[in-house]
């Protein structure tokens, strides 16, 4: 074989074997600052979707099936509180609705593009997702702190 042929196998080689050696960058999962310290949303999702199920089984329900009636419907969907008093008793009963409930509206649900909407979300309903926040970064700056001391090598 001529030089030339070998050279221009060489080139053809190195071209097709190029992108194996290229390092392809990872998209970040979406996050927010919250204390100047980066917060991965999906944690604390996570946190507060564990404390509606431990806290408020109906409305964690609710946003499960507003969820998947968003997903399948291509349409917001959202999750309405009625109150209901009996003698000094209030209970809530969560309902979804394609519909905006107005003033019963807790919060609303677009799958499309992965979106919790938080209308009249308060107290009566849970924890906010702030909440989680602090909770977040105040365990990430207590386990830096006893990385710091030294904590673990106490007897």
């Amino acid at each position: 074989m001529n030089r030339s042929i070998i050279k221009k196998l060489f080139y053809i080689l190195l071209l097709a074997l190029l992108p194996i050696g290229c390092k392809t960058t990872e998209v970040p999962p979406p996050s927010f600052y919250h204390d100047s310290i980066r917060i991965p949303k999906d944690v604390v999702r996570n946190a507060w979707f564990e404390h509606l199920a431990e806290n408020n089984l109906s409305l964690y329900g609710a946003i499960i099936r507003a969820t998947i009636v968003s997903q399948s419907s291509d349409k917001e969907v959202f999750v309405g509180k009625a109150v209901h008093i009996e003698g000094v008793e209030i209970s809530y009963e969560y309902y979804i609705s394609l519909e905006n409930p107005n003033g019963e509206n807790v919060l609303s649900v677009i799958w499309s593009n992965r979106e919790i909407n938080f209308d009249h979300y308060n107290n009566t309903d849970g924890k906010s997702m702030s909440f989680f926040a602090d909770e977040y970064v105040m365990k990430l700056k207590t386990r830096k702190l006893h990385q710091k001391l030294g904590l673990g090598a106490f007897n």
